[in-house]
């Protein structure tokens, strides 16, 4: 019998818009990966999420298939004395994720034979520039691939919420971020899917209809058992209402002058009582308005030009300011300024009662399933731990950042 190649599977996750992505592939690179990074996030099921009216839960996710698609990668490059090319090559999907493509028939597999979808596969672009290969590069790559270890990272917002990927899974390590510094990095970068939603009123409307309609609720029957018997207490949850600006649109006014105060609070997550101690509050407040208008100040949307506004996901209108205004007029840039907060604000209301109220509720189960895995794995007290915390946000200088991450690196190479 072959010997066989030990493999290491690393699953990074964190709320939307903690760097998620940026820190899996800055892994990938650290640990020499043959793949990029596997996000759960190209295994979305689009009609379960029209059905729930919401991309943010994890019944949204065909995770079984995921899991078994990890599972499959796992026992394919065990095979000792081959490339991770070869070991995947006639594995549908996996192509895709192949940091380097060799010369021959894989090279040339059909982009239909990707779980990735359009909108994913463009988000893959904006790392492409890195991992572009000329054949001799593909070859010294596979000579030097480490031959006895080979790391697989993936990642997604939803990758502990099924028992079955949290077994696939050798080590877990979740992003903790501040609320508003997920919130900006979420409404500053370019949309990397749904690219038919423009603007934010759309989608508080979305939002609205689904919990009023109780969508999330008629759907509870799904196919996800491995989903945590507790996801069944947080059912009821989701048909919270938020409230309403008491000034209609304007959102600037309802989050700086804490209107919410003024209504019950979002359900408290189950489980975790600790967050919710000081005030059920106090994860929504803005805590530092100078940092969001600093931010919002020193961002591109700030600095570019009209014509890359309307290119983005942003609703409101800049056909009656020209380039030259924009440059020239002090008070205008002003003016723009204080409309992007007013539509940061905007977003922030979509983004805070709807994705982070999932992540919230949801976190307390993806540690159930975590525990669960280590729990079967015999990780007592005094065993190798496999969850890492990563600290990210506007507290954490990214020197900082990169040496808890090569602290991980070296915790990952080290035998259990």
């Amino acid at each position: 019998m072959s010997p066989k190649r030990h493999v290491v599977m690393i699953g990074v996750s964190g709320c939307s818009g903690s760097g998620k992505t940026v820190l899996a592939n800055r892994l990938v690179e650290l640990l020499n990966s043959p793949l990029r990074p596997i996000a759960i996030e190209d295994f979305f099921d689009e009609a379960t999420c029209e059905a729930l009216g919401t991309w943010e839960d994890p019944r949204c996710i065909r995770s079984r298939e995921y899991a078994r698609f990890l599972c499959e990668i796992r026992k394919r490059l065990q095979s000792d004395g081959l490339s991770a090319a070869e070991c995947l090559q006639d594995l549908v999907g996996a192509s895709a994720f192949l940091r380097s493509q060799p010369a021959g028939s894989l090279a040339t597999v059909s982009s239909r034979d990707s779980p990735l979808d359009a909108s994913s596969r463009e988000h893959s672009g904006e790392f492409a520039a890195s991992f572009q290969y000329t054949t001799e590069a593909v070859a010294s790559r596979e000579r030097c691939e480490n031959k006895e270890t080979i790391y697989v990272v993936c990642e997604g917002f939803l990758l502990f919420l099924d028992q079955t990927v949290c077994d696939a899974l050798d080590y877990f390590l979740l992003i903790d971020i501040d609320e508003e510094t997920a919130s900006l990095r979420r409404f500053l970068r370019l949309p990397r899917r749904h690219l038919r939603h423009q603007g934010y009123t759309e989608r508080i409307e979305h939002m609205f209809r689904s919990r009023k309609s109780l969508l999330r609720l008629a759907a509870s029957n799904t196919s996800h058992a491995m989903l945590p018997p507790s996801f069944a207490y947080l059912l009821s949850n989701l048909q919270y209402v938020p409230p309403l600006p008491s000034v209609t649109g304007d959102y600037e006014r309802f989050w700086l002058q804490r209107e919410y105060l003024q209504h019950s609070p979002p359900m408290p997550p189950t489980g975790d009582n600790g967050r919710q101690a000081a005030s059920p509050y106090a994860w929504m407040e803005v805590k530092d308005p100078l940092y969001v208008t600093r931010t919002l100040q020193q961002s591109r949307l700030a600095k570019s030009d009209g014509n890359e506004l309307k290119n983005t996901t942003l609703s409101f209108d800049f056909d009656q300011i020209t380039v030259d205004d924009v440059t020239t007029n002090g008070a205008l840039n002003i003016d723009r300024i204080s409309i992007l907060q007013k539509q940061y604000f905007e977003f922030r209301y979509w983004f805070f009662y709807e994705v982070l109220y999932y992540h919230r509720q949801l976190s307390p189960l993806a540690q159930e399933n975590i525990t669960e895995t280590c729990q079967r794995r015999s990780c007592g007290e005094d065993a190798f731990c496999p969850i890492v915390h990563v600290t990210s946000g506007v507290d954490v200088p990214d020197a900082k950042l990169d040496e808890a991450l090569l602290s991980f690196v070296h915790y990952v190479m080290q035998p259990p």
